[in-house]
């Protein structure tokens, strides 16, 4: 778990000094600042964008188009002690205006509002910015978690960034789990999990504290394939199921069954079942250039993936696949020594 920022002695002696003191005038000046609840309200006080009072300047906000969820993202790493200083500066102009920087100072003012026991968090601050460069700031193509799971060398990173974050709601929404800030901004409803933004620096975590979510990749990027179910859900369903306790060879077998359609045991059977299914609705299933749309699909696979695999546990016969978008996505079985016999005489919908 990260250790959040530690407190360190507050030096703000540059906030109440001419930023350019001692240095040619028009000089920006780059310093790291540990800023508390004090700081962070006199800087957005000087930029007019907190009244005096401590309320929020409606007007102002306004004006700069602020985004109240990447606040509340920003306020859930600062809470969960997620946040880290980097070189990208909090940015005042020589009027005390804030140049850049008004979503970081703002969540912070929200973390210290929501978490009474909320640490100071260091930040570059750059006194005494050009205004004039506003309109180069932000200008570089954003990572996504997929292009920062490569960076970091892990295999076929777009697949395994998307398990890493279906895998994360997941067990953020088990029943009883005490959540962290960022997790209960999390629906219970999975339909909903398209919505959400997880920083790469989570999703990363994500997939150093599971591993197994790279166990038999190859295998089920080929089961996707073949099936049209989305990659991350084959492979965070196999994760899953293996967790339970259930004997890696076996999920194997019945992956296996999905994506071949071949060599089934019984007629019925849930891995064809939901082969066919997702053949059938592949266009809109597998065929979305949306990356929404496909987010959107995953949590709706790895339920059927899962649900499927119970049944095979179960001994059960599925002819043809029923689902509601409500509801938690349930735990998968453990599949005894000896599989159960097909106990259902007549076939039973999902």
């Amino acid at each position: 778990m990260p250790i959040s920022t530690p407190a360190r002695p507050l030096d703000n002696s540059a906030i109440f000094l001419p930023p350019t003191s001692g240095l040619p005038a028009g000089r920006m000046q780059f310093v790291e600042t540990v800023v508390d609840l004090k700081l962070a309200t006199e800087l957005l006080q000087r930029a007019r964008l907190v009244t005096p009072e401590g309320t929020v300047n409606l007007k102002q906000l306004n004006k700069r188009r602020l985004s109240p969820s990447l606040i509340r993202k920003f306020s859930d790493e600062m809470i969960d002690g997620w946040w880290r200083l980097t070189h990208q500066a909090i940015a005042i102009l020589p009027d005390g205006g804030i140049h850049d920087g008004q979503h970081r100072l703002l969540a912070l003012l929200d973390a210290y509002r929501r978490n009474p026991y909320q640490q100071p968090v260091t930040f570059m601050i750059c006194y005494n910015a050009d205004p004039a460069v506003f309109a180069f700031v932000d200008k570089g193509k954003r990572r996504s978690p997929s292009d920062d799971f490569g960076i970091d060398d892990l295999p076929s990173a777009p697949q395994l960034s998307q398990a890493a974050r279906l895998l994360w709601f997941w067990l953020a929404t088990r029943p009883g789990r005490e959540r962290n800030a960022a997790e209960a901004r999390i629906p219970v409803e999975p339909y909903k999990w398209a919505k959400i933004e997880v920083p790469s620096n989570r999703l990363l975590q994500v997939a150093a504290e599971h591993p197994g979510l790279q166990d038999y990749l190859e295998h089920s990027l080929s089961v996707a394939r073949r099936s049209y179910l989305t990659p991350s859900s084959v492979i965070t369903s196999r994760y899953i199921v293996t967790q339970a306790g259930n004997d890696p060879e076996k999920l194997y077998e019945f992956l296996e069954l999905i994506g071949s359609g071949q060599n089934m045991p019984y007629d019925w059977h849930p891995a064809w079942t939901l082969r066919d299914w997702s053949i059938r609705s592949r266009t809109a299933t597998h065929k979305v250039t949306r990356g929404s749309l496909r987010l959107a699909k995953g949590p709706l696979h790895l339920r059927l993936i899962i649900q499927m695999w119970n049944h095979v546990v179960e001994g059960n016969k599925v002819e043809k696949i029923s689902y509601k978008k409500e509801g938690l996505i349930p735990e998968a079985l453990v599949m005894p020594e000896q599989p159960a016999p097909s106990a259902v005489s007549e076939p039973i919908a999902a």
